[in-house]
């Protein structure tokens, strides 16, 4: 990694750190910025935990709970405009391996 990424990296994440505390959020961030297959900065900001005063870090695990539910709709739309999939298809069009059951079912 040159200096220039690494420059780069801190710069942004320099952004978002100073982002998170002008808008006086809650809770943290984790951050990492990859560049040619190695992580060029990790950081983190906030609290992972607010009452135990736990630090937010770029190693924090956290649940993601529904964020899983925007990619996977970003990424079926995403599929969809470039024409490898249809709403209409159905998953066993898609993933011949499923029992009978779900392989009925609609993409979406």
């Amino acid at each position: 990694m040159t200096n220039s990424h690494s420059a780069r990296s801190r710069s942004i994440a320099d952004y978002v750190r100073t982002r998170f505390e002008l808008q006086s959020l809650h809770g943290g961030f984790g951050l990492a910025i990859w560049n040619g297959g190695e992580a060029s900065h990790e950081s983190g900001g906030g609290h992972a935990d607010i009452e135990l005063n736990t630090p937010m870090t770029a190693r924090t695990e956290c649940d993601i709970g529904s964020v899983t539910k925007l990619i996977t709709a970003e990424a079926t739309m995403s599929l969809v405009e470039t024409g490898q999939l249809r709403l209409d298809d159905t998953l066993g069009e898609k993933c011949s391996h499923l029992s009978l059951e779900p392989a009925r079912a609609s993409v979406t």
